[in-house]
């Protein structure tokens, strides 16, 4: 009998029966339905980067989702875009695709407020910055809008050549122009499984009512209120028995609440339907909440992009869902571990679905740190190459023997960071320095930022994740001065 594909992948990475949450126990868990959801980060294992890329590159269904933002990517597919280059490098080669979050913000001028990295407000290419005026329903017309104000980007007007285009529609289209990267908007893969998501969200939503906290519960759905002025803002439902508030309104059953959530989809998914029947939308609506969004994400196979599994072979006993996080999501072990960490109602919330539908599997989430690839470097600037390998032979080195030993790992690889910054800090591009500084984004670069493609320094691929991580966070910490790190056990006398 063939084995099931999901103990397969795990196997392949070394760490069926390795780790703590991968283990026969754990697995059988998974198939009597017991066990709902569990999570690993490879960012703390001693999987290497060759293992894990051997393994993306040579599965042609396996494709992960890297969550972008919606916005410019010009620099990304140029390799010019500082920090954000990692979208590039785990997205080549079958090792990932975008899978755009829409749900942002445009930014301000100054880059204070709103998406400041993605930059939705604004037409970012090679020759700069030119920001877009900007328009929303004021109740009778598009209004023109204060550049100043972040605006929710779905329901945001762009004014351009060819007149008022929805600011989805104008970088959807500039995004598909752009080689090597096959551009998923997760909003539109939601509104294309429209039915299931619908059920989904109603199981959810009764969920939360008997819930101990109801309040936290329902803003784990729901986190947000949107209107159609493009403003946005939290706010928390209330259940009396009878009907749920949320702000100032008032909906009567969860069906009424989620067919209000799914009005945002549309917007996306349906651009044009969407704003020439405005006038008939609700003014104000629910916002679907990060947290749901990873599950029904995992849920739908976002990691098979192409639509087309084998659920017998691929999601039983459980979903493995491969899923590249950048700084927010998976960050850089042990310094920042990413949102996962912090959020508990993950299982709640799968073990629920799980109940209530039997073609939904338990989940998996493989979470890898895309911040791995913050290590390769520009041909642009060829002398970083020799530089950076010098790093990573010296890590290697000093630290393999501690694979088991994390917390003593971390001081090392600060030692040697902080030795090798010392000797080569002259010796490297302001490009490759900038990418560890705080607040970059799309348009924070050096002033002559030369296209490029990337090497993977000599030694690269030897790494282990966990190792890669903390060489991220290290310099995170002593280059962009990243000093109150909430997850860093390091201190700087160290």
């Amino acid at each position: 009998m063939q084995e099931n594909k999901s103990i397969t992948l795990i196997k392949k990475l070394g760490l069926f029966n390795a780790h703590a949450k991968l283990t026969d126990e754990r697995f059988a868990l998974f198939a009597e339905r017991r066990l709902a959801f569990d999570w690993v980060h490879l960012g703390q294992t001693d999987v290497t980067v060759n293992q894990l890329i051997e393994l993306l590159e040579g599965d042609c269904e396996l494709v992960p989702p890297r969550s972008g933002h919606l916005g410019n990517w010009y620099g990304i597919a140029n390799g010019c875009a500082g920090a954000m280059d990692f979208n590039r490098v785990s997205t080549v080669n079958g090792r990932g695709y975008p899978l755009i979050y829409c749900f942002n913000q445009t930014e301000d001028p100054e880059l204070e407020n709103g998406d400041w990295v993605y930059q939705p407000g604004s037409i970012v290419d090679q020759q700069g910055r030119k920001l877009l005026s900007l328009y929303t329903w004021n109740g009778k017309e598009f209004e023109k809008r204060d550049r100043n104000l972040s605006l929710f980007s779905p329901f945001v007007l762009a004014d351009t050549d060819n007149g008022l285009v929805p600011l989805v529609t104008l970088h959807f289209s500039r995004m598909k122009e752009l080689n090597d990267f096959d551009f998923i908007l997760e909003p539109t893969l939601f509104y294309n499984n429209k039915a299931l998501v619908r059920k989904i969200l109603i199981v959810l939503v009764n969920d939360a009512i008997d819930h101990n906290n109801s309040r936290g519960a329902f803003q784990d759905l729901f986190s947000h209120q949107v209107s159609l002025d493009g403003k946005i803002w939290r706010e928390y439902i209330e259940y009396d028995g009878i009907r749920f508030k949320m702000g100032d309104l008032y909906y009567d059953n969860p069906e009424h609440l989620v067919d209000s959530a799914l009005c945002v989809l549309q917007a996306v998914a349906d651009p044009k339907k969407f704003f020439d029947e405005i006038e008939c939308l609700p003014t104000v609506m629910p916002l679907i909440s990060n947290i749901v969004s990873r599950v029904i994400s995992a849920i739908l196979a976002s990691h098979y992009p192409n639509g087309v599994y084998d659920r017998e072979k691929q999601t039983k006993p459980v979903n493995p869902h491969f899923h590249w996080g950048a700084r927010d999501m998976a960050g850089y072990p042990p310094y920042r571990k990413g949102y996962f960490s912090k959020k508990n109602r993950f299982k709640s919330m799968c073990q629920t679905l799980l109940n209530n539908f039997s073609e939904i599997d338990p989940i998996l989430f493989v979470l890898m740190p895309a911040s791995i690839f913050m290590l390769c470097t520009a041909d642009a600037y060829d002398g970083d190459s020799k530089q950076v390998q010098k790093l990573i032979k010296r890590v290697i080195s000093e630290t393999s023997h501690m694979n088991r030993q994390p917390e003593l790992m971390v001081i090392a690889v600060e030692h040697v960071v902080m030795r090798w910054l010392d000797e080569s800090k002259t010796h490297l591009s302001e490009y490759f320095l900038n990418r560890f500084h705080r607040h970059r984004g799309v348009s924070h670069l050096p002033e002559e930022t030369k296209p490029s493609t990337f090497k993977e320094p000599i030694g690269f691929r030897d790494l282990t994740l966990r190792q890669a991580c903390m060489i991220v966070g290290a310099m995170m910490k002593f280059i962009g001065g990243e000093l109150d790190l909430v997850d860093a056990p390091i201190k700087q006398n160290c």
